[in-house]
């Protein structure tokens, strides 16, 4: 599939993710044999990456190589025999810090692609998501060594200088891809500004991707469409549908449907942020809510096309080309966007009340 600027469209599939239990989301695969049914699904559906974390035998997250083995072997075994052709993009950054454990799946397995955490962070003001200089190093000499593409995670500016640094030393190969993580409290907030800022610093032929956290969502999708971005990630549009597999709920007279990000209440839990020591959970990230239901996704799509059709004509452009050739991005009243409602999110309070619907 292509635009109308004939640049390939690419959508990737991230299912599994590091905390998430079947508590909070039923549809989460864990085990190797769901996580590869899911991408075959998905593959059929016409994704073409799959970004895969793995999980031990109480769903905890881990580095185990035996846990990548099965899953990406059965993954690649059931993507043969349905004749389908996904590239594996496999994290470095599933559950340990210890160099070995982060590296040794990728020599075993030989993926596609693989995360490339580009420096440190104080995930959540909390805690030190630790990508070291020594740590970094190593996984250079493998993706290079391997031939394997470094997806480059962004959640600051200094990232993007870090990459720069091992550009510049040959240690990677440009074109660089780099995934842009906006509105992770103690990185960069997710405004357009700040996006905007990121963008301009890109190397020249870069690939770039963004998804915002939480209430950045939507202002990462829409700023990523006009200034071009190479992939779009979709969250709550998708999570108002009856596909979701979230709660349909009465709340306040209307009908909503349950609505909670990677770092929100609902998905927390102790086996994502335990920093060990007995502490347990060390903070909360994101909020729970509710985002206004709008039926099946099939009788939303084309709507939701029409929408977007419609105001590219409002802003005298016809395609996607243009639009990011001619766009200019200004701060309006959000009044237009209020009455519209679809992209209202209801905050869940200790004192709300909802019924199933």
């Amino acid at each position: 599939m292509t635009t109308m600027s004939n640049r390939p469209v690419i959508i990737s599939v991230a299912l599994t993710g590091a905390g998430t239990q079947k508590a909070q989301n039923p549809a989460v695969p864990l085990t190797a044999q769901e996580i590869a049914e899911d991408i075959v699904a998905c593959a059929r559906a016409g994704a073409s990456i799959a970004h895969i974390h793995v999980r031990d035998g109480e769903g905890k997250k881990t580095m185990a190589l035996d846990k990548f083995v099965e899953a990406v072997e059965l993954t690649r075994k059931r993507c043969r025999e349905e004749g389908l052709d996904v590239l594996l993009n496999l994290t470095t950054s599933g559950g340990s810090y210890v160099d070995e454990e982060r590296l040794q799946h990728l020599e075993a397995l030989r993926p596609e692609l693989c995360s490339f955490d580009a420096g440190t962070l104080n995930w959540g003001n909390s805690f030190v998501f630790e990508n070291h200089p020594r740590f970094l190093e190593k996984l250079c000499h493998t993706v290079k060594e391997l031939d394997i593409k470094p997806e480059v995670e962004v959640f600051d500016g200094g990232f993007l200088g870090n990459t720069a640094y091992y550009v510049k030393k040959g240690m990677l190969k440009a074109p660089i891809h780099y995934q842009f993580v906006m509105g992770v409290a103690g990185g960069l907030d997710g405004t357009v500004k700040n996006l905007s800022f990121l963008h301009d610093m890109l190397p020249e032929g870069s690939t770039w991707s963004v998804t915002g956290i939480g209430k950045a969502h939507l202002p990462m999708l829409f700023a990523a469409l006009a200034m071009g971005a190479d992939f779009l990630m979709l969250g709550r549009y998708f999570a108002r549908f009856d596909e979701s597999p979230t709660n349909k709920v009465l709340v306040g007279g209307q009908y909503m449907k349950e609505y909670w990000g990677e770092g929100s209440n609902r998905a927390r839990n102790w086996q994502r942020y335990d920093l060990g020591g007995g502490r347990g959970l060390a903070f909360e990230e994101g909020v729970d809510s509710y985002v206004t239901y709008a039926g099946s996704l099939k009788d939303n799509v084309a709507k939701s096309l029409y929408k977007v059709r419609s105001t590219m004509c409002n802003c005298g452009v016809v395609t996607i080309p243009a639009l990011q050739q001619n766009a200019r991005l200004t701060l309006v009243s959000s009044t237009s966007i209020v009455e519209g409602g679809y992209h209202d999110v209801v905050l869940k309070t200790h004192g709300s009340s909802a019924q199933n619907g």
